[in-house]
């Protein structure tokens, strides 16, 4: 009945399977890098709608329905770049320049309603900014680190903010669960 457990779990999953499938490791399991780039764009096209989705359901629609419609702009997207890939009209690496635009808007939109849903005392919403700041925070290390600004202590750190993130995402159900 709490659709918000619903798109937890599709966000968890979603994330859990892209950085799965992101790393490397992947071809020791299986030795086709189509087929491997194609479900990496699928899972990364899956997690947007699943956390906008889970938002809604932390901090209601937003201004105008726009949240809302936002989810289900980027469930339009996953449908027709399957059917644009899946018919040959479009190459699977040109579906990505649209998506990464519309995930920058989503991304600025996504922080802002959730400060705002903060700073207006939904302990939830400050439960996910927390998550959210610290994810970012291994990123923009990531990035300053391939800018060759500051040290690369080791690889990649962004899956750890993704953990981070993902988990922090986990206390807001344990928590009304409770």
């Amino acid at each position: 009945q709490e659709k918000t457990y619903l798109s937890y779990g599709g966000f968890a999953l979603s994330i859990g399977c892209y950085m799965c499938i992101y790393s490397q490791s992947r071809t020791q399991e299986l030795e086709s890098p189509v087929l491997w780039s194609y479900m990496e764009l699928f899972t990364l096209y899956l997690t947007p709608p699943f956390l906008i989705w889970y938002l809604i359901g932390l901090i209601g629609r937003g201004p105008m329905s726009l949240t809302y419609r936002l989810m289900q702009l980027f469930w339009a997207y996953l449908v027709g770049a399957v059917l644009l890939v899946a018919t040959g009209l479009v190459p699977a690496a040109a579906t990505l320049l649209p998506f990464n635009m519309l995930l920058m808007f989503t991304i600025i939109y996504v922080m802002g309603m959730s400060v705002i849903a903060a700073l207006q005392g939904n302990t939830e919403a400050r439960i996910f900014c927390a998550g959210l700041a610290v994810a970012s925070i291994f990123v923009v290390y990531d990035i300053l680190a391939v800018l060759g600004v500051v040290p690369r202590l080791m690889t990649l750190v962004s899956h750890i903010g993704t953990a981070v993130f993902v988990a922090s995402l986990a206390a807001i159900p344990i928590r009304r669960i409770v």
